[in-house]
This record gives C-alpha cells, structure tokens and sequence, in this order.
C-alpha cells in the first residue's frame, strides 16, 4: 500500500470514527458521507485520492471557521484540505474541520 492509500484510508476511518451521524458510500471515484445515505441535498464531505495528494471535500466549507486558512477554493460554498503526505492529517486540524462540518442544506 502507498502513502496515499493509507492517507485516504486514515481520513475515512476518521470521518467515520468522527461523524457516527453521517453514513458513507463509493460515489465520484471517491467515498461521500451523508446525513441521508443517497439524498443529495445531505451530502456533508468526501475523501477522494488525486495522483499526488488526497483530498477531504466540504460541501458547505465556506461556512468553516478557518482562522489558519489551511481550507484550499474559493467557490461560493465548497472548500477542501489536500493531503499529500501522512503526517498533514494532523498537521491540518482535520478532526475539527470534520466535527464542525455541516451539510449542503446548511446554506
């Protein structure tokens, strides 16, 4: 398994670990968690594995308190954090980025 492979699997183990209240599944080459498995308008996040980095999508992240913008885009509502190696995980405050994050409902 390469490093990117178990940064995508550490990210989903989080955000499951993280986030009991989401349910995940297989969609857009990656894995997207949801309040209502299926229910687009629910969707809150999702890990997805690029070439040379992986990345924690935000569906509502506009909205994240990000005082050490470490949140990459500039669209009207998604943000993501890009992991390209093991040790971003921690570097990058994932784990209060994933407990705050809220669903596209939210805006």
């Amino acid at each position: 398994m390469d490093e990117l492979e178990e940064v995508e699997r550490a990210l989903i183990n989080l955000c499951r670990d993280l986030r009991k209240d989401l349910s995940d599944r297989q969609m857009y080459g990656g894995t997207m968690f949801e309040a209502i498995s299926g229910v687009h308008s629910t969707r809150t996040f999702g890990v997805f594995r690029h070439k040379d980095h992986v990345t924690l999508e935000f569906s509502n992240g506009a909205s994240l308190a990000d005082p050490d913008t470490q949140l990459d885009g500039g669209g009207k509502y998604r943000r993501n954090l890009k992991f390209r190696q093991f040790s971003d995980i921690t570097s990058q405050n994932t784990e209060d980025f994933v407990r705050s994050a809220e669903s596209a409902t939210s805006h």
